[in-house]
């Protein structure tokens, strides 16, 4: 029984199986030409067909393989093929389909013939039927008579419309619009593709990146292998760059979307400059080319073809002018040798046979006399051994002469001499701007006649002094200097003058950084209310003097507000808050002593302190404003820190003051810190 059935189903599925696809037929037709794009710029001797078809895949083959060329864009619904003239059959293929024939009869260069091919099929309601309508390229809006609420966009599918005559309007951006008329009728669908008339041409443009592409002297950027977009009809094109000969080209641009069958504009640019290498002796003068400065410090310069006017400039040399014809493509090295300008020098001098420097240049004796003295700014020295030097300043120009005469004055030699490393000071006691310093040894340093004093000072050696007069003679001080006894506490309350000599006569600017408490009696009689005590930081300016062993220090100080009021709103016993600001200024004096120093730049002080303060208190509900004065002297226990023990010091200080029997302020810490000079 098994074997039964199995043979009877055999019998009905071998059939099924066996029987081929039911293939579809192609709808070929030929259409009328429309004002479409001329495809020959680049087949001038050929012919062309174009085929509008929504089908996809297809194939096309020639039986005298007349076909040259196929510029169909995928995903279109447009093909496009190159044909030899001579009469040929097209085959059209798609899988699915049954072959198709086109005969293409004898054309002319340049003819194109049109068709359109569709598939045939009927639609799935037998009394309305279907529109597939689809343009070349895609995206047009679908306009359609009597319905103004259809907007739709191409490719789009008409299914189930009535059997009648719709008349439709594709648009699209930068495209002719197209009017079409097309039949529906029942249980048909039909398929219809209309080709979209482009109001540009693309240009293909071949050149170098860098080259300047202009359509009617219109600058247009481009990107290399993107073609160029043109509107339809003649056209200048031209490709320049500078120093390089310009390429024009007419041509007359067609409607055109296809960068297969873009116009191809290709030009190489020829240079028309010469290359020169300037060589200037000497080097850093500028390069004028008809009157417009050339950089000629990166190599070779490009220079354009033609007669060209040349001018070389440095300051204090001849210009050089020439004027020389450049040809294209030629390079060229050109020297170019500067001639300095020059002016005459004559120098004399009260005695003769002085030196006669220019900077720091010996050019001769007086009396001196040179006609060509290199022009520029000097600074002239005449210079004669036991005699002041004498300076004038020169400004040499072309041409001119310059006369300077000196009465030389006599003067002598200071030696120095003892222990060596000593510092020392030299100051002139005749209000002569003579003042210098050194270390010993100092040999034969030349000083105008005079009176002179000389201070030492070094490290572990008592301090020494000693007046001295300089004539036309040579002075010799030697100075061994006594060496302290190296203790490291030293006791100053004598005036011990090793020590006090170090710091001592000096001014210097100090900043002080101090946080005050200001007691709660204080507070109430300034708010007006009973309220706690507060505290603020204080930011003061110092002006600090030494006098070993005393030290006076005026100083003004402010809360740290900017706009001097910080906000204050404290809260009174009975729980009341109060609004407000506060500000304060306080005026000071200090004076202290230091009864000793250890290691000559760490010492202690005591001393007494005088301060006026200035309180404000401003109500920010009732803009009442209130203030307090108070005057008050404590006494200032310091400790003092110098950077180094002679010269101009940075200093730093630590403050404390008890502020013992008074009731408006607490004891407080400040930091103070600054320069002596």
């Amino acid at each position: 029984m098994k074997n039964l059935i199995g043979f009877l189903l055999g019998l009905f599925l071998i059939p099924a199986a066996v029987l081929p696809q039911e293939l579809r037929q192609f709808k070929v037709r030929e259409e009328t030409r429309p004002a479409s794009i001329p495809v020959f710029t680049q087949f001038p001797n050929d012919a062309a067909v174009i085929i509008y078809s929504s089908i996809p895949q297809i194939s096309f083959e020639s039986n005298t393989e007349g076909i040259l060329a196929n510029k169909s864009v995928d995903g279109e619904s447009k093909y496009t093929l190159i044909l030899r003239t001579e009469t040929q059959t097209l085959t059209v293929k798609s899988p699915g389909f049954i072959e198709a024939k086109i005969k293409i009869q004898r054309m002319q260069p340049k003819d194109v013939k049109y068709f359109s091919i569709e598939a045939s099929a009927r639609s799935f309601d037998p009394e309305k039927g279907d529109l597939v309508l689809k343009t070349v390229p895609a995206g047009a809006r679908i306009l359609i008579d009597g319905m103004p609420e259809f907007d739709h966009f191409t490719p789009f599918s008409l299914t189930g419309f009535e059997a009648k005559t719709y008349k439709i309007t594709l648009v699209k951006e930068d495209y002719d619009t197209v009017r079409i008329t097309a039949e529906i009728k029942k249980g048909e669908k039909i398929s219809k593709v209309a080709e979209m008339t482009p109001r540009f041409g693309l240009i293909d443009l071949q050149t170098a990146p860098d080259n300047e592409f202009r359509v009617d002297q219109v600058l247009m950027p481009f990107e290399p292998g993107v073609p160029v977009r043109v509107p339809v009809g003649k056209h200048s094109l031209s490709l320049s760059k500078p120093r390089y000969i310009p390429v024009s080209q007419q041509v007359e641009i067609g409607p055109n979307d296809n960068p297969l069958l873009a116009v191809p504009f290709k030009a190489t640019l020829i240079p028309d400059f010469g290359t020169w290498t300037f060589k200037v002796t000497p080097s850093g003068a500028k390069v004028y080319i008809d009157d417009k400065v050339t950089d000629i410090t990166g190599g070779p310069v490009e220079i354009q073809s033609g007669k060209r006017m040349f001018r070389v400039y440095r300051s204090g040399y001849d210009d050089t002018t020439f004027t020389e014809s450049i040809r294209r493509l030629e390079n060229r090295v050109v020297a170019i040798d500067l001639r300095r300008q020059t002016g005459k020098l004559y120098v004399t001098s009260d005695p003769d046979e002085a030196s006669v420097f220019l900077g720091d240049s010996l050019i001769g004796y007086t009396p001196f006399v040179n006609e060509a003295v290199p022009t520029g700014v000097y600074e002239l020295s005449i210079r004669k051994d036991r005699y002041q030097t004498v300076v004038f300043p020169v400004n040499l120009r072309r041409g001119e002469t310059v006369t300077r005469s000196a009465d030389l004055q006599t003067q002598g030699r200071l030696t120095v001499t003892g222990t060596n490393g000593a510092t020392f000071k030299v100051f002139s006691r005749n209000n002569s701007p003579v003042e210098f310093e050194g270390t010993i040894p100092l040999i034969s340093k030349k000083l105008p006649p005079g009176p002179y004093t000389i201070y030492f000072t070094y490290p572990g050696y008592e301090k020494e002094s000693m007046n001295f007069t300089i004539s036309d003679q040579d002075e010799i001080l030697n100075f061994d200097l006594t060496q302290t006894d190296g203790k490291f506490f030293r006791f100053t309350a004598f005036g011990n003058t090793r020590i006090y000599n170090l710091y001592n006569d000096r001014t210097g600017l100090g900043f002080t950084w101090a946080r005050q408490i200001f007691t709660k009696k204080m507070m109430s009689e300034l708010t007006g209310k009973k309220v706690d005590s507060h505290q603020l930081e204080s930011y003061n300016v110092e002006i600090p003097y030494e006098a070993a062993p005393f030290r006076l220090v005026l100083g003004y100080g402010i809360n740290a507000k900017k706009s001097l009021y910080a906000a204050y709103s404290p809260v009174t016993e009975s729980g009341e808050k109060v609004d407000g600001s506060l500000r304060f200024e306080n005026y000071f004096l200090t004076f202290s002593y230091t009864p000793f120093v250890l290691a000559e730049r760490f010492s202690p002080s005591v001393g007494f302190r005088m301060e006026k303060l200035d309180m404000y208190f401003r109500n920010n509900l009732t803009s009442e404003r209130k203030k307090k004065s108070v005057t008050n002297g404590s006494l200032s226990f310091d400790l003092n820190f110098y950077l180094q023990n002679h010269g101009a010091t940075p200093f730093l200080k630590v403050s404390y003051l008890p502020y013992e029997g008074n009731n408006w302020s607490e004891a407080r810490t400040s930091i103070h810190f600054g320069i002596l000079f």
